[in-house]
Order: structure tokens, then C-alpha cells, then sequence
């Protein structure tokens, strides 16, 4: 969609310049630098209402910026992105780029009366070094966590223009990205641009649905997840059990984790939003169904109709979810085996090795939770960077034709140590022999 916009450009100049030879020239010099206003796409605000509303000096004036911050929250952000894209404003209305470092963080209360309707209590008025720039912000959507030293990134409208390198900006959201993370996961992820607070607000939806909420975070962690894929000194990752995910899913979220998995269907997912591709880079995902062993764990996952007291029971192994951008070499060779180069959905039973970020548990439906009570299944939902085989890939590998040669050697020694025991033995030893040869004889069978 962008080549199809830049290509259209020079065709709107050259007809603009065949209009008139004099004035075209600065006609077409302002056409490729204005940027087109966002104050139209703020229901109810116009250039005197704004200036209304800032600075917030009286309950007025805060409570036009609370509504103005609150309208802003209902305007498609990627329309807010592509108006400040490639774009250097200094003029109230114009849609701008956020990102930079907290300098410091100042509070506005919203009038009482406007709580109920609005849905926050206060405006966070934040001050960004962004390059040269110092940016105030003014928002009602951050994470409470987000201190100075820290990075936010977002777009916004601007509200106040008071000199080339200070403008004032009403913003719907920003992203967080900590100075320090509590966890390797979330060093990693910031690291990488991700916004640990919407990260941070996963785990509140732990067995639900995937949901609207969530694809931010969902997204971004896979690109994310693409790039930590490439280097070569990735922290170790801690092995994680099933059961683990499954108790202790709220403190796991975007936590830095192995684990060990049978792959059982492979699903290739396309991505249908312009903006969701270019965030992921790339128009597909895959998602991979594996099962987890449980060890000696049993999980019960009781109906929400008790009236029978049936529940679901999971013995020895349980579902887990993973999601990767793109697949390593040998499944996607296994796929194209088992089911063609052009499949989307592809059966494949493999051994695997993860490492990748905890999302959360998620829920879906399934035939075997139908028996009791409809109620959905939930389980560990996963983004893979890297995706090892553990399979045995080698008709003999090295060691294990030795190991068998060793073997038959053994049972040929006691066989003939049988024989001769059975030869030099009295007659009154022979019940005993007898019984110690059928304990040899099952121990046999056992290996």
C-alpha cells in the first residue's frame, strides 16, 4: 500500500505543475511537505475547543483535556500513524511521533462528575527528551510502573505548540519500555522495543479467549521473537514443567523459558491486516499443537455445571500452544513430506525443544472438554525464538551399535555361565538354580 501512495505522488505534482508554470513550483514544494490535520478525527473538537483546553489551569480546562484524551482513545492508531509518518509538526492539530525518555511525571485529577463516563480518575502529564525536543505528554494510558529514566513510545495530536523544540501532545496510549526489567524475559523483550505494559496486562486475561486486547503484545513478541532467533548470545533458558505454566501462569508472563514438547498438528495462520504484517514482518505465522509430559502430575479441570461432579482428567501428558513466525528447516521439510509444500494444516508427530517467551494460558474449545459440560479448554500458550529437533535422525547413531554389540555379548556370557553352572552343580542345588535361572530368565525380558 505504500508503493501504491508513492507512486501516486509524482503523477499529483506533475499535474499540478502543468496548471501553472510560476506558482507551481511552490505549489508542489507545500504539497510534499503539509501534512494533513488530525483534529478531524476528534469528534466534537476544533483549533478553539483545543486551545481550551490546555493548559488545564481550572476544573474547566481539565475536564476538556480529560474528554479531548478520551476521544482520542476511540481513533484508529493507525490512521493517527499514518498522518505522522515522515512528519516534523510545530502546529496545534497535526499528528506526531512519540518516543523518548521520562524526564518527569505530573498528575491532573479529572473532575468528579467525569469519572463514571470517562473511565480514569487522572491525566499523567509527562515530559520526553525525544533527540533535541523536549515533548509534554499528555495521557491517560500508561503502565502506573513507567518512572523517569524510562522510554515511551506512541502518537499523538498536537495540543500546544510553544517554540520549534517544545509542543505539547494529547496521546490515547503509550508503550513502556523499563530502564531496568525485573526478569531476563523482560530485559530481552524491552530490549527489543516491546511494551512491557501491555506485556504486563496479559496475564489478567489468563483462560480466556485470545481477544482484540491482546494482539499487541501478541504481535509485537513474535517479531520480537524473530529477531532474538538471530544472535548468538542468548541467555540460558531456564527448563520449565507444564505444571509449572499451569500454576503459576500470572508470574510468567513474558518470562524467558525451555521446554520440551511433541508436536502434534502444524498450522499455518495468515495475517490479513496491513498493519499486523508490518509489525510481524511477515503475512503468516504458524501455530503448533504439542502435548507436554506431566510427569507423575494428574490435572482436573472441574465443569462449571458440577451438578455430576465430572471433570476433564489430564494424566500424563497436556496441550500446550506454541506460536513462531517461521519455522526451522526440519519441520518445515517434515511438513512438505506429510503433507505438501502448500499445506496449511499438516499432521506431524516430532520431538522438539523450545525457547521462547511465556504469553499466557489461553482457552478454546475442544471434543474432549464436550464431554463434561462444554466448558472450554485452557492451556499454556507460548511464542517460540528458536525451535530445536530432538529426534533421532540417524539409522544407527554413533554409540548406539556398540551399545548393542555389548549387549548381545552379555546375555551370550550368561547363557554359557547357565550352562556350566548347571554342569559342576550338585543335584541338591538344583531347585535353587532353577529358581535363580527364571529370575534371570524375567530380568531378560524386563531389558
Amino acid at each position: 500500500m505504500m508503493l501504491l501512495r508513492s507512486n501516486s505522488l509524482p503523477i499529483l505534482i506533475a499535474l499540478a505543475m502543468a496548471t501553472s508554470p510560476i506558482a507551481s513550483a511552490q505549489q508542489a514544494s507545500d504539497e510534499s511537505t503539509a501534512q494533513p490535520s488530525a483534529i478531524e478525527l476528534i469528534s466534537g473538537f476544533d483549533l478553539a475547543r483545543i486551545d481550551a483546553a490546555y493548559p488545564p489551569s481550572d476544573p474547566a480546562a481539565a475536564g476538556e483535556l480529560a474528554k479531548l484524551v478520551y476521544r482520542l482513545q476511540s481513533v484508529n492508531e493507525s490512521v493517527l500513524v499514518e498522518r505522522a509518518r515522515g512528519n516534523d509538526p510545530q502546529s496545534v492539530g497535526q499528528a506526531m511521533p512519540i518516543d523518548g525518555t521520562i524526564r518527569s511525571i505530573e498528575f491532573v485529577d479529572v473532575p468528579p462528575e467525569l469519572v463514571e463516563f470517562l473511565e480514569f480518575r487522572r491525566l499523567k502529564l509527562i515530559v520526553v527528551q525525544s533527540g533535541e525536543n523536549d515533548l509534554t505528554v499528555v495521557t491517560a494510558n500508561v503502565s502506573n510502573d513507567a518512572a523517569i529514566g524510562d522510554r515511551v513510545r506512541g502518537v499523538g495530536v498536537v495540543i500546544e505548540s510553544a517554540s520549534d523544540r517544545s509542543v505539547t501532545i494529547a496521546s490515547p496510549r503509550l508503550s513502556w519500555i523499563p530502564d531496568s526489567a525485573p526478569s531476563v524475559g523482560w530485559q530481552m523483550l524491552a530490549g527489543e522495543g516491546v511494551d512491557i505494559g501491555a506485556l504486563a496486562d496479559v496475564s489478567t486475561r489468563n483462560r480466556k479467549p485470545l481477544m482484540a486486547a491482546d494482539a499487541d503484545a501478541f504481535y509485537a513478541i513474535m517479531s520480537a521473537s524473530a529477531n532474538v532467533a538471530t544472535r548468538t548470545d542468548l541467555p540460558a533458558a531456564p527448563s520449565i514443567g507444564a505444571t509449572k505454566l499451569l500454576t503459576d501462569a500470572k508470574s510468567l508472563a513474558g518470562q524467558w523459558m525451555q521446554l520440551d514438547l511433541e508436536t502434534v498438528q502444524i498450522t499455518r495462520i495468515a495475517v490479513t491486516q496491513p498493519n499486523r504484517r508490518s509489525q510481524l514482518g511477515s503475512d503468516h505465522y504458524f501455530q503448533i499443537d504439542a502435548v507436554a509430559e506431566l510427569g507423575n502430575a494428574i490435572i482436573k479441570i472441574e465443569s462449571s455445571d458440577d451438578s455430576d461432579g465430572s471433570a476433564a482428567t489430564f494424566e500424563r501428558r497436556y496441550p500446550v500452544s506454541i506460536v513462531v513466525r517461521d519455522l526451522p528447516p526440519f519441520l518445515n521439510k517434515t511438513i512438505w513430506e506429510v503433507a505438501g509444500p502448500d499445506a496449511v494444516v499438516a499432521e506431524v508427530s516430532r520431538q522438539i525443544s523450545i525457547e521462547g517467551f511465556f504469553f499466557r494460558l489461553w482457552s478454546y474449545q475442544t471434543e474432549y472438554m464436550q464431554q463434561f459440560g462444554g466448558d472450554d479448554q485452557f492451556g499454556p500458550l507460548l511464542i517460540a525464538a528458536k525451535i530445536t529437533d530432538k529426534a533421532i535422525t540417524s539409522s544407527d547413531p554413533v554409540g548406539v551399535a556398540m551399545i548393542g554389540w555389548l549387549a548381545a555379548i552379555g546375555i551370550f556370557g550368561g547363557l554359557i555361565a547357565t550352562v556350566l553352572w548347571h554342569r559342576y552343580t550338585t543335584a541338591g542345588d538344583r531347585a535353587v538354580s532353577t529358581k535363580r535361572k527364571q529370575r534371570e530368565a524375567d530380568d531378560i525380558d524386563f531389558i
